[in-house]
């Protein structure tokens, strides 16, 4: 990954060392380290609010989004 450029080598404090495992069919899973991210992250720092509450604002959207909850984890991000 490294020689294709896909991910580059970073020793910033903020980032999470990652590694690729073998799954049983042979695929690569990548694989990440949030503990230290968990560790100083703030439990309930920001409180979701109910799902009633956050619909009424939804009525009548231009833009409409599409989750596949069984792949949440897989969100897609931009280089900066």
């Amino acid at each position: 990954m490294l020689r294709d450029e896909v991910v580059k080598s970073s020793k910033l404090p903020w980032a999470s060392p990652i590694a690729l495992a073998k799954k049983n069919d042979g695929r690569l899973q990548l694989c990440i380290d949030y503990r230290k991210l968990n560790a100083a992250t703030k439990i309930n720092a920001f409180l979701l609010s109910h799902i009633n509450a956050s619909l009424g604002s939804l009525h009548g959207p231009q833009e409409k989004a599409r989750v596949n909850i069984e792949s949440g984890n897989r969100v897609g991000v931009s280089q900066a």
